[in-house]
């Protein structure tokens, strides 16, 4: 493992910021991402289309309740990785101060909550962030076999089969069940789950959340809390850096 010092002379070349899959057309310019289909084509960015090559969209702001809460996983496997996730970070929370909406901070490596913050007026947390791109860090490449838990899934199927009153039905609910009981014993205790449970401590529902994520080691935590967090009221907007999960293998 090594610091990431050296992200100061960095030369941030990726002008695309991939968490806003889900946000709504707002009024404000966000950032831009690569077409998908469902993309409206009057959006197209042009210029970035031009540079890059591929066709790239813009993505404009809609922040219902003008508060946001913005974490981060500041580990990452490459420079490349880390390039990314500091540029997402950046204008993440560029976009927020531009349009005036305070910010909370959640910030996590591997091994510890990095930063938790109540909220923040946007210019501070311009200073912050510039500081705590100093603690990001390269991990060795984990390699995934298997997705994360999908809990919002397994808490559907149990109701289901809960519903269902036969034994073998109810004696598959009660394992379904013990699996989600163990999923969350075992990710309570991660930074990420301890980073968001710190901050939303400060920030009540219906804030939006913005998370930034290679999800390497914390995907199991980061994707359990968030859907606690979208069941108590607030607003997810998953995100990832761009490449992340190259290492994923799906059985």
């Amino acid at each position: 493992e090594e610091g990431a010092g050296a992200l100061r002379g960095t030369v941030l070349s990726f002008p695309i910021t991939p968490f806003a899959e889900r946000l709504g057309r707002g009024v404000e310019y966000h950032s831009s991402h690569p077409y998908s289909p469902g993309d409206r084509l009057k959006d197209m960015d042009w210029k970035h289309t031009a540079r890059l090559r591929e066709l790239i969209v813009k993505k404009f702001l809609d922040m219902p309740g003008q508060v946001a809460l913005v974490v981060v996983n500041l580990a990452t496997e490459d420079a490349e990785e880390a390039d990314r996730m500091v540029y997402s970070l950046a204008t993440s929370v560029l976009a927020l101060a531009v349009n005036s909406i305070p910010m909370a901070l959640a910030a996590y490596n591997q091994r510890e909550v990095v930063e938790a913050t109540p909220l923040i007026a946007p210019n501070a947390m311009m200073r912050k962030v510039l500081q705590l791109i100093e603690e990001a860090v390269c991990l060795e490449p984990v390699v995934r076999f298997l997705q994360p838990p999908d809990m919002r899934r397994l808490r559907r199927t149990q109701k289901g089969l809960e519903d269902v009153g036969s034994e073998p039905a109810q004696r598959l609910a009660a394992i379904l069940g013990m699996e989600r009981e163990a999923v969350q014993r075992a990710t309570a205790q991660h930074p990420a789950a301890l980073a968001l449970r710190q901050t939303t401590s400060f920030v009540a529902p219906p804030a939006v959340i913005i998370a930034i994520s290679c999800y390497n080691h914390d995907a199991e935590a980061l994707t359990t809390t968030l859907s606690g967090l979208e069941d108590r009221g607030y607003r997810v907007l998953p995100g990832y850096v761009k490449g992340a999960q190259r290492g994923l293998r799906n059985l």
